[in-house]
């Protein structure tokens, strides 16, 4: 929870607040994309292991 906010006024005055949450599911187009494409290489390198694992065993099951 973040810390609160104290304003101190001399007089009358109106406060307002923004409060914006900022979650894993509250992404932008732009992060979406990016963190779409760091699981889609992670899979892939993880592929790529895998096969190079097998032809370095000399595995042909794939």
């Amino acid at each position: 929870m973040p810390d609160p906010v104290i304003v101190e006024c001399a007089s009358a005055c109106t406060v307002t607040l923004q409060l914006e949450t900022t979650g894993p599911f509250h992404l932008t187009v732009a992060d979406g994309l990016v963190l779409s494409g760091l699981v889609v290489s992670l899979w892939f390198a993880g592929f790529g292991i895998r096969a190079l694992m097998a032809v370095l065993k000399g595995n042909s099951d794939g």
